[in-house]
């Protein structure tokens, strides 16, 4: 429950977020609170599944590949991979 607490807590702090940058950025810092969450939870003291790491690893690389600076065919492409 302490973990849900903080997540809470940088939920709410994004969203205030949202009212002074732009979207895109705003939606990047929102799904690195995914990442995030895993190295919050070794500060914390609780073990972390190799299994929750995987993931994280796969969701940070989705990130990267939705929200990098590329070629915009690029960029299309990757988004009907993942989407689908």
């Amino acid at each position: 429950i302490e973990l849900a607490v903080w997540n809470f807590g940088a939920q709410g702090l994004l969203n205030i977020g949202l009212i002074y940058v732009k979207s895109a950025r705003a939606s990047f810092l929102t799904q690195c609170s995914v990442v995030m969450t895993p190295f919050i939870s070794i500060v914390a003291g609780h073990p972390v599944n190799k299994m929750i790491w995987i993931g994280c690893a796969v969701a940070l690389l989705g990130l990267i590949l939705l929200s990098g600076e590329m070629d915009q065919s690029v960029t299309i492409l990757l988004r009907v991979i993942v989407l689908y």
